[in-house]
C-alpha cells in the first residue's frame, strides 16, 4: 500500500493490532500476509514526522478511501488499525481483504496467490533467477517452479508473509534479501524495490 501513503502525503500537504490466523503481525516493515484461505492482511508503515501531518487526517483519509471502495465492491475490505507512534513518528495502517483481488483493486499494485500453474494461466511468467532459502544460507541456483507449487507474486515493495515455509525467492538485482528466521516472511532492501516483482515459492 505504498501507493496509499504516497497519496496520503499529497493529501496532507494540501490540507492495538488485531490478529489474523496464527501469524504474529507485529512487524516493523511494511508487510503483506496471505493466509491459507487466501485472505490478505496488509501492514503499511511510513514515516510521519512532518509538523503538518495529522493523525486525525490520516484516519479520515483511510475511512473515506475504504468507504468509497466498499460502496462499489461490497464489504470486502476492513481497517483494523490506524495509529501513529508519537515517540518514533511512524504511522501504521493495518487492513484486511477478502482476497488478493481486493488488495489489487484498492491499491493498484500486483499481488497474486495460488499455484504456479494457475498463475501461468493468468499470464504470469516464472523465467527468473532464484534463491534457494531452504538451508542456513540463501543460495542462488537454477530452478524452475512446478505447476503444483504454491506461489505469491508481489510488486509494491512490501515484505511477503505466507502461511507456510518459503522455499525459493526470485533474485532482484542490486537488492539485499531479508528473510525471517522462521522462513515465512521475505523482502528486499535496495533502490526501486517497489518497481520490481518478487516471486515467492512456498510450501504448507
Amino acid at each position: 500500500m505504498k501507493k496509499l501513503f504516497l497519496a496520503l502525503a499529497c493529501v496532507l500537504l494540501v490540507a492495538g493490532m488485531t490478529g489474523c490466523g496464527k501469524k504474529n503481525l507485529d512487524v516493523s516493515r511494511s508487510t503483506v500476509y496471505v493466509d491459507k484461505n487466501g485472505k490478505v492482511t496488509s501492514v503499511d508503515i511510513a514515516d510521519f514526522n512532518e509538523s503538518y501531518y495529522s493523525e486525525d487526517e490520516l484516519n479520515s483519509y483511510i475511512e473515506e478511501l475504504v468507504s468509497d471502495y466498499t460502496s462499489s465492491y461490497g464489504e470486502t475490505v476492513k481497517v483494523t488499525e490506524v495509529s501513529v507512534d508519537e515517540e518514533t513518528s511512524v504511522a501504521k495502517v493495518v487492513m484486511t481483504y477478502d482476497d488478493a483481488s481486493d488488495y489489487v483493486q484498492l491499491n493498484g499494485l500486483v499481488l497474486y496467490e495460488g499455484t504456479v500453474g494457475d498463475a501461468k494461466d493468468a499470464g504470469y511468467s516464472f523465467e527468473a533467477d532464484y534463491y534457494d532459502v531452504s538451508g542456513t544460507e540463501a543460495v542462488e541456483e537454477s530452478y524452475s517452479p512446478a505447476d503444483e507449487d504454491l506461489v505469491v507474486v508481489s510488486k509494491g515493495g512490501s515484505d511477503v508473509m505466507v502461511d507456510g515455509t518459503i522455499k525459493y525467492v526470485s533474485v532482484l538485482d542490486g537488492a539485499s534479501l531479508v528473510l525471517s528466521d522462521s522462513k515465512d516472511t521475505v523482502g528486499y532492501d535496495g533502490e526501486d524495490i517497489s518497481e520490481k516483482t518478487m516471486i515467492v515459492i512456498y510450501k504448507r
